[in-house]
C-alpha cells in the first residue's frame, strides 16, 4: 500500500511539473551603439501552461534596472495577470502587480494603487517593466483596427508606420521590417522597430519588437526620419 501510495504522490508531482514545463527560452543580449559593449540581457521563459516569466538587466554607467517578472495574457494579447519584483534604474525597491477579471481592472506598487472598470481591450503601463512588456504592448495594438488601445491606468497609445525595409541578418537570412512611432507614453513619441511575431500564435501581424538589430535599416532610414533616435541593440 505505502508503495502504490508513493507511486501515485510521485505521479502526481510529474503531472504538476509537466504543466509548468517550459516550452520556448529566447534570449536577448543588449548591446551599446557607442561601443558595441554588452550592456544587459533578457530571458524570456514561455511556459506551456501560459505563463511567461523574464529576468531584465541593464546597466548604463553603473545604473540599470534588475528586474523577474511572469505575465499570463488574454485572447486579445493584453495582460490579465503581471507581476513584476526587483530594483528600479536608480536602485528603488519594485514590487508591482496587476490583476483583470472581467471588467474589473486593478492594481498595486510600492508608489501608488488603485481600480477601474475597463470594457474591451486595455494596456497597462507598468511603471518598471521589459522589452518584453512593450513587446506584447506592440501585438496587443496590432490587433486593433484603429491602431490604438486605451492604456491604464489612464491614456491611449496609438501607433504609426513610418518606413518600411528589408534587412539581412548575419546568417543570410532576410525580413521586413518597419519603423513606426507611439505616441501616448510620455511627452514625445517613440520609436521601435519591430518584426512579424513568430511566437505569438495566430498573429502574422507586426507584432513584436525587433530582436535583432538592423544596422542596415537604421542608416537607410536615418535619412529620412532623423529624430528616430536610436537606442541599444538587442540580440539574440
Amino acid at each position: 500500500m505505502k508503495r502504490v501510495s508513493a507511486v501515485l504522490a510521485l505521479a502526481i508531482a510529474s503531472a504538476f511539473s509537466a504543466q509548468a514545463a517550459v516550452t520556448q527560452t529566447t534570449r536577448y543580449v543588449i548591446i551599446s551603439e557607442n561601443n558595441g559593449k554588452q550592456m544587459g540581457e533578457q530571458v524570456v521563459e514561455n511556459h506551456d501552461d501560459g505563463l511567461t516569466k523574464v529576468r531584465y538587466i541593464y546597466k548604463d554607467n553603473g545604473r540599470g534596472p534588475e528586474l523577474t517578472e511572469e505575465f499570463r495574457l488574454a485572447a486579445d494579447g493584453t495582460m490579465l495577470y503581471y507581476h513584476s519584483k526587483g530594483n528600479s534604474t536608480f536602485g528603488a525597491v519594485v514590487d508591482e502587480t496587476f490583476e483583470r477579471n472581467g471588467t474589473k481592472a486593478q492594481w498595486k506598487s510600492t508608489t501608488e494603487q488603485g481600480d477601474k472598470y475597463v470594457a474591451g481591450p486595455a494596456v497597462y503601463v507598468a511603471l518598471n517593466g521589459s522589452f518584453e512588456v512593450d513587446s506584447r504592448a506592440i501585438a496587443a495594438l496590432a490587433k486593433t483596427a484603429s491602431a490604438s488601445i486605451p492604456l491604464l491606468p489612464s491614456g491611449t497609445l496609438k501607433q504609426a508606420v513610418l518606413d518600411e525595409v528589408q534587412v539581412t541578418g548575419p546568417n543570410g537570412q532576410s525580413q521586413q521590417v518597419q519603423l513606426v512611432a507611439q505616441t501616448g507614453l510620455g511627452l514625445s513619441p517613440k520609436f521601435l522597430w519591430i518584426t512579424r511575431a513568430t511566437t505569438l500564435p495566430c498573429s502574422r501581424s507586426w507584432s513584436r519588437a525587433l530582436s535583432c538589430s538592423p544596422s542596415k535599416a537604421g542608416r537607410a532610414t536615418a535619412r529620412r526620419w532623423p529624430n528616430a533616435r536610436k537606442s541599444p541593440k538587442r540580440r539574440c
